[in-house]
């Protein structure tokens, strides 16, 4: 005898209730195992954390630095009256706020528009050093292997974003009652100009629009800290002996592959007018960054490392000073 053939359209027609209790079936179950498990990760005992692991949250976390880099990375060119600017700036007044610092804003003007430095303070008593990195990009990639890109404004991963990064970790970090005094972190504005250039104009009007009285007496100021395989040198421009005490320093915690003990010419990152203001300034910039002012400096080319390497670097700096 042969079998009767059933056509599928005439069996679905007959049987689609039970289809259909049957799927419903198949979603609750689901629902019911992902609510469970939901469910028992919020009700099931939570160890305490060792004394390791809870000493480890203060520490600078290389990897939250680098997601503050791309984040800025990724808003866009940080230039002159642009959103990724804007947005830069409250990103980083809101960081600090959450973070307990005193924040404040110095407003200037260049090339015909607004542009503002971010202060923050913590600690109380003589005020201990200055940590300060501009957080604006160059709006021209005039380094780039292709000609094509020069015109266009550089993405400045390394170039603003990695100094900014390491501030706000280390701001995350610090704890200011344990320092032998307050600490000001700058965001300084108005790196460059609208044609490019390196003016560093956040620095005079810092400079400007502060009392020298209440000035710290020292000043550390970064830029492209995040390049692979990154080595730092002495700025001929930089106070030499505060140089000399951050190198050997550096020496002491095993970075001395990062930091060679050579002068060589740096970038203009505000450091001479800050040394005529009375402020004893270090640079630590990476100035022969390939990546700099072209479209390959990326997130994809910093190393989270070295980030850490420098915070950890400017914290035990800070807490050596007398």
């Amino acid at each position: 005898m042969s079998s009767k053939r059933v056509e599928p359209r005439r069996w679905l027609r007959t049987n689609w209730l039970e289809l259909l209790i049957l799927l419903a079936l198949v979603v609750a179950c689901t629902w019911l195992l992902t609510a469970g498990q939901a469910i028992w990760q919020v009700v099931r005992p939570q160890p305490s954390p060792t004394p390791a692991a809870a000493g480890a949250l203060a520490d600078f976390d290389a990897q939250r630095a680098a997601g503050v880099l791309s984040f800025l990375a990724a808003l866009g060119p940080r230039t002159a009256g642009s959103d990724a600017l804007s947005v830069t700036a409250e990103r980083i007044e809101r960081e600090l706020a959450d973070n307990g610092w005193q924040v404040e804003t110095q407003l200037f003007e260049l090339d015909g528009v607004a542009r503002r430095n971010i202060i923050a303070r913590a600690g109380a008593g003589a005020p201990l050093a200055l940590l300060g990195a501009h957080y604006d990009a160059s709006p021209l990639a005039d380094r780039d292997p292709n000609e094509a890109n020069r015109a266009l404004p550089a993405p400045g991963a390394n170039d603003g974003a990695s100094g900014v990064a390491v501030l706000l970790e280390l701001a995350r970090t610090l704890e200011p009652e344990s320092l032998p005094g307050p600490v000001w972190l700058v965001f300084f504005d108005g790196q460059y100009d609208s044609q490019g250039e390196a003016v560093a104009a956040g620095v005079q009007a810092f400079i400007d629009q502060s009392d020298p009285a209440e000035r710290p007496p020292a000043a550390v100021v970064l830029d492209l800290l995040g390049g692979v395989a990154q080595q730092f040198t002495i700025d001929p421009a930089a106070d030499q002996a505060l140089s000399q005490q951050i190198w050997a320093l550096a020496e002491q915690l095993g970075y001395s592959g990062w930091f060679a003990p050579e002068v060589q010419p740096g970038l203009n990152l505000g450091q001479a007018a800050l040394n005529s203001a009375g402020m004893a300034t270090a640079v630590i910039a990476g100035s022969d960054n390939p990546d700099y002012r072209t479209l390959q400096d990326t997130p994809e080319r910093i190393d989270p490392q070295g980030l850490a390497r420098v915070g950890q670097l400017l914290r035990a700096f800070l807490e050596g000073r007398k």
